[in-house]
C-alpha cells in the first residue's frame, strides 16, 4: 500500500485522481445496517493484501468527490461502525493444532489495526476513509470463519489455507492427549478407591455400633480385610 498516497485534502466536486484497485474501494454513502456486511468483506481482504483504504463519498462511476451529508450523529455512528470492526475480525490460526486447541476461542485484533479519517469538505459533506494496516505475517478472518481477499478491485471468499501437521505438532498433541488421559484415568481410580474406603467404614461402623466385639463381627473379618485390599491396590495402580 506503500504505492497508494491519498490527497492531503478533498475538494469537493473534483475528480479523485486515483482509481479503485486492489488498495482502494470506493462507496457513494455509509449505510452501516444494510451494508455493514460488504464493509467488513472489503476491510478482511484489504487485511489480507498489504493493506487498503475504503473511502466513502466518492461517486463509483467518475470518481468524483461528492462527499456524504452527515450530522454529527451520523459521524459519530461512522466512528462507531470503526470501533466494532475490531469485534468482527480475528486471526486467521496460524496451523492446524492451533485451530484444534483454540476450538472455538476468538482473538480480536487490536484497534490500531484501522485508522479513520473524517474530513469536512462543504458545509454539511465528508470524505470518511476507513484504513487498513495489517500486522506483518497476520492473516485476517472474519469472526464467522469466513476469509476474503482482494483481488484488483474485488472482494473474493476463499476457504482458510489449509496447513498440514508437523512432526513436532503431531508429536505434542499426542503427548498432550496421553497426559490427559493419564490424569482423568488417575483421578477415577483415586475417586473409587474413596468410595470404597467410604463404604467400608460404614459399613464397619455399623456393624461395630450394633454389637461388641462377638463371632458375628468376627465373621466380618475377612470381607473387610478383601475390600482394604482392593481401596490399597487402587491407590497403588493409581501413583505408579
Amino acid at each position: 500500500m506503500d504505492e497508494v498516497i491519498l490527497p492531503e485534502r478533498f475538494c469537493y466536486q473534483d475528480i479523485l485522481p486515483l482509481c479503485e484497485s486492489r488498495f482502494i474501494e470506493f462507496k457513494e454513502n455509509f449505510n452501516s445496517e444494510k451494508m455493514f456486511r460488504k464493509y467488513y468483506e472489503t476491510v478482511c481482504a484489504f487485511l489480507n493484501a498489504k493493506g487498503g483504504h475504503l473511502i466513502f463519498g466518492i461517486r463509483d462511476r467518475d470518481r468524483l468527490i461528492q462527499g456524504i451529508k452527515m450530522n454529527q450523529q451520523q459521524i459519530d455512528d461512522f466512528l462507531l461502525f470503526v470501533d466494532r470492526l475490531t469485534m468482527v475480525v480475528t486471526y486467521q490460526p496460524e496451523s492446524r493444532e492451533q485451530s484444534v486447541l483454540d476450538g472455538e476461542k476468538v482473538i480480536y485484533v487490536p484497534p490500531t489495526v484501522f485508522r479513520t479519517r473524517v474530513e469536512q469538505i462543504t458545509k454539511n459533506q465528508y470524505i470518511c476513509i476507513i484504513s487498513c494496516y495489517p500486522e506483518n505475517g497476520r492473516k485476517y478472518c472474519l469472526t464467522d470463519k469466513s476469509v476474503f481477499v482482494r483481488n484488483h478491485a474485488g472482494n473474493f471468499r476463499v476457504k482458510p489455507s489449509h496447513v498440514v501437521y508437523t512432526q513436532e505438532e503431531v508429536d505434542r498433541m499426542i503427548n498432550t492427549s496421553i497426559a490427559k488421559l493419564e490424569k482423568e484415568h488417575n483421578k477415577r481410580h483415586h475417586e473409587l478407591a474413596i468410595t470404597i474406603s467410604d463404604s467400608i467404614y460404614d459399613y464397619y461402623h455399623h456393624s461395630s455400633s450394633e454389637t461388641l466385639y462377638t463371632d458375628k463381627c468376627v465373621d466380618h473379618r475377612f470381607p473387610l480385610m478383601l475390600m482394604f485390599m482392593v481401596v490399597f491396590s487402587l491407590i497403588y495402580l493409581s501413583n505408579v
